[in-house]
């Protein structure tokens, strides 16, 4: 009887968790779409663009049922994953890591370096020539929602533990998802290194970034 209260109470726990995420996440795509956007801008955030805000109202638009779907499957999943209480998951999600990292050193320091120039040349990019031209609409939207440095940071760091959790809870499947995940963050960062050819516009602007010139 003790077991099945602790396994409602967790249950529970998670539901309450799922429902607090697909708030914050109707919230969020509320003010984007309402052109409220950069929650959690910094100093080199500068101002969103007219051709940005337009390109927001629309992407939360577009993307709000796919969005808040992703986060109630994300939510549903870790609460599958957590049916054995959070200090046993996180015991074995530490354990296959290990493991992971054991077996697969050279692929995972791949993948982390990968990760991290993907990242940066985003982060440039994003500043340089706008959120409106980032093609993964999930840091886009991320970018529009929390700021230009903080959106693709969270962003890229949820996609990393994403694909480290996986490759780890696959181990027979760890390999290939660490290959396919490194080919597709040096294109990224190759594409984003192209991009970041363009014209800069620092001189209309004066924004370090080279900024293009914000509305408002």
């Amino acid at each position: 009887m003790r077991f099945r209260s602790l396994s409602g109470i967790r249950w529970l726990a998670w539901l309450a968790l799922g429902l607090a995420l697909l708030a914050i996440a109707w919230w969020l795509l509320g003010r984007v779409a309402a052109g409220w956007l950069f929650l959690l801008a910094i100093a080199v955030d500068y101002p969103a663009t007219a051709g940005e805000i337009v390109d927001a109202r629309e992407s939360a638009q577009y993307y709000f049922v796919p969005a808040v779907a992703c986060v109630a499957a994300t939510t549903s999943v870790l609460a599958w994953a957590m049916r054995r209480g959070v200090r046993a998951s996180a015991a074995l999600a530490r354990r296959a890591i290990a493991v992971l990292v054991n077996d697969h050193r050279v692929p995972v320091g791949l993948f982390l370096a990968a990760t991290f120039a993907d990242l940066v040349t985003t982060l440039w990019f994003v500043h340089h020539a706008g959120l409106e031209f980032e093609v993964h609409p999930g840091i886009r939207l991320f970018g529009y929602a929390l700021g230009r440095t903080a959106g693709p940071v969270l962003g890229k760091a949820l996609q990393c533990a994403g694909i480290v959790l996986l490759a780890a809870l696959l181990p027979r499947l760890a390999r290939p998802i660490l290959i396919v995940a490194i080919a597709i963050c040096a294109a990224a960062t190759a594409v984003n290194g192209v991009s970041n050819t363009w014209p800069d516009s620092s001189a209309i602007t004066g924004h370090p970034f080279g900024g293009r010139e914000a509305s408002g």
